[in-house]
């Protein structure tokens, strides 16, 4: 383990147990905050014991942490400072591991190109070595007399008539164009207030994602978006630019809308 992954996982701990402690002295349960925030049970868990495995992205996990402070109504500046340095720590190790990632790919793809370029070269060498010897046999090939003198015995033949084996000059009928019926799906969430969803995309394993006010983020999909809402004025939904309505009841829990090509169609009629 690098220096920078143990500083991390010490940021992290450190960040998990204040929020344990602020937590506990205001009495309230791990069930309470996940209530409260809608966030799974098992991440506050592995949040609070400073776990890192198992946890979705740290830009997910970053937001987590702020929602439970929010609702611990904690304002440690600290806190924040700590939770920055993890940003730092864990953005420096990805830009070192790419860097990395990408000098590997270069010494590994100039393998192949100077392979190439060798055997290119003695492509070229062994070709032009054959045309010399030709050449040369060419001309120094002897002939005879008879061959200098004899009249030719042969006349060209003239090719038979074209119009023989022509076919009437019709059009030749072009294959019909192939219209390609596919369609993504594009769904478009609009934050309206802070909550969070449960995406999953083409029946993949679904991930949990914080939206924020004025936020918009968007996805593709070729078959079908399964989504579950935090809070039911918290978004708004668009399917490919349609708008889904949403039940008016505030601060509810939506679970399970499955957006397809039939919701879509459904929309658009």
């Amino acid at each position: 383990m690098s220096d920078v992954n143990l500083r991390a996982r010490e940021l992290f701990s450190e960040i998990g147990l204040k929020l344990r402690a602020a937590r506990e002295a205001q009495g309230m349960t791990l069930g309470d905050i996940a209530t409260r925030t809608r966030i799974h049970l098992t991440i506050l868990q592995k949040i609070e014991a400073g776990e890192m495995e198992g946890l979705p992205a740290f830009a997910f996990v970053r937001g987590f942490i702020r929602n439970i402070m929010q609702t611990l109504e904690l304002e440690d500046p600290q806190l924040l400072e700590e939770l920055q340095a993890l940003a730092d720590q864990l953005n420096g190790r990805t830009r070192r591991e790419e860097q990395a990632a990408h000098l590997e790919r270069q010494q590994t793809s100039a393998m192949p190109w100077l392979r190439i370029g060798v055997a290119a070269v003695a492509v070229v060498l062994i070709l032009w070595i054959a045309y010399l010897v030709f050449r040369t046999s060419d001309i120094t090939e002897p002939t005879t007399l008879a061959e200098q003198t004899a009249p030719a015995q042969e006349t060209a033949q003239p090719p038979p008539a074209a119009a023989a084996t022509a076919t009437p000059n019709t059009p030749r009928a072009e294959p019909p164009a192939v219209t390609d019926v596919r369609q993504l799906l594009r769904l478009t969430v609009r934050g309206l207030d802070s909550t969070w969803i449960r995406l999953s995309v083409d029946r993949a394993q679904p991930v949990d994602v914080l939206v924020e006010p004025a936020e918009t983020l968007e996805w593709e999909a070729n078959e079908e978006f399964r989504l579950t809402i935090g809070k039911s004025d918290g978004v708004a939904v668009y399917l490919n630019g349609e708008d889904i309505l949403l039940p008016k009841s505030q601060d509810r829990l939506i679970p399970g809308i499955v957006l397809n090509k039939l919701t879509l169609l459904k929309l658009e009629n």
